[in-house]
């Protein structure tokens, strides 16, 4: 079982100096006690310039990332 956080991901919030680096922009959705969706949008482009797209959904068991590109 995955822990940390006091057991819930209500009222958390992405720390500001997360939210961007180098490599892409980042926001988390859909927080409730036991699920909270990453999401990350890629600087790097497929060969038709589209950005890639990257969502991670944390549960206290599993961690599932589909990664996609933004049409």
């Amino acid at each position: 079982m995955l822990s940390g956080g006091g057991g819930s991901f209500v009222g958390y919030t992405l720390p500001t100096e997360l939210a961007e680096n180098g490599n892409g922009t980042y926001s988390v959705s859909n927080i409730t006690a036991s699920t909270i969706t990453n999401l990350g949008v890629g600087i790097e482009q497929d060969p038709e310039g589209r950005a890639y797209h990257v969502t991670t959904i944390v549960t206290p068991t599993t961690v599932q990332s589909t990664t996609s590109v933004l049409e």
